[in-house]
């Protein structure tokens, strides 16, 4: 497949959310979905008495959330291979991809999850050296500690997910081929995470608005910057990797 530009990526990628309702769809079932469950959770929470009770919860509660996340994910990153390279129609890859990879996927995220705390972690223990020379200075090196993180290291799994499911990847070849794709195409993949950074930071300048502007954001940001960020990511390794192919 020919390599297309960032720009010409972006605009298809535009091009394609646009006419995928699905993926817009699913996003907003997301979306609204961590809402609701969120506030169920925490209304049983306080109807729980002890701190065994709590944490059992807790693990039950963040289980079931990153198990329907995959499931969904799983499908989303199914949909947007298929505008890439169409097969089917968007319903039947949707549901196809989502039974077939949410557990190879649900892997991949929980891996991130662990190793984003890890690198967390270890950012506020490297910045609380600096404690001495004050807060705000403390706080510079937190930044710059974390960013240096991602650049450096989580930046390379950036596509695992994609691997294990567009790619139909095991775990450990998912992460040995994102590192490796990454790793090739590592400047254009840093301005694609930078250009949602940038979007991101831009959208959440709406809570400034009121909590009109919280909502709006949040729902702006969940439902259409979401489903897009995994277009352009997904149309960027295809026409990258063109030996990656769909079910």
């Amino acid at each position: 497949m020919k390599s297309d530009s960032l720009s010409r990526i972006t605009l298809n990628s535009l091009k394609d959310v646009a006419r995928s309702p699905l993926l817009i769809a699913i996003s907003l079932i997301l979306f609204l979905g961590i809402m609701i469950f969120s506030q169920l959770s925490l209304v049983i929470d306080q109807r729980l008495t002890t701190n065994v009770a709590k944490t059992l919860w807790l693990v039950c509660f963040v289980a079931i959330a990153l198990a329907i996340g995959s499931f969904l994910f799983a499908g989303m990153l199914g949909v947007c291979a298929s505008r890439v390279k169409p097969k089917d129609s968007a319903f039947r890859t949707f549901i196809a991809y989502a039974k077939t990879f949410w557990w190879r996927n649900l892997q991949t995220i929980v891996l991130l999850v662990v190793l984003g705390g890890v690198l967390n972690y270890l950012a506020i223990q490297l910045a609380r050296l600096f404690l001495p020379l004050g807060a705000q200075v403390a706080i510079i090196f937190l930044f710059l500690f974390i960013v240096a993180g991602l650049l450096g290291g989580l930046i390379f799994l950036t596509f695992i997910s994609f691997y294990a499911v567009i790619g139909d990847r095991s775990s450990v070849e998912s992460v040995r081929e994102s590192a490796s794709f990454v790793k090739k195409n590592y400047l254009e993949v840093m301005a694609i995470l930078v250009l949602f950074f940038v979007a991101s930071s831009l959208i959440q300048q709406l809570p400034n608005l009121g909590s009109t502007g919280i909502w709006a954001a949040e729902l702006i940001e969940s439902v259409f910057l979401f489903p897009l960020f995994l277009m352009v990511l997904t149309r960027f390794l295809i026409t990258r990797h063109s030996s990656l192919h769909a079910l």
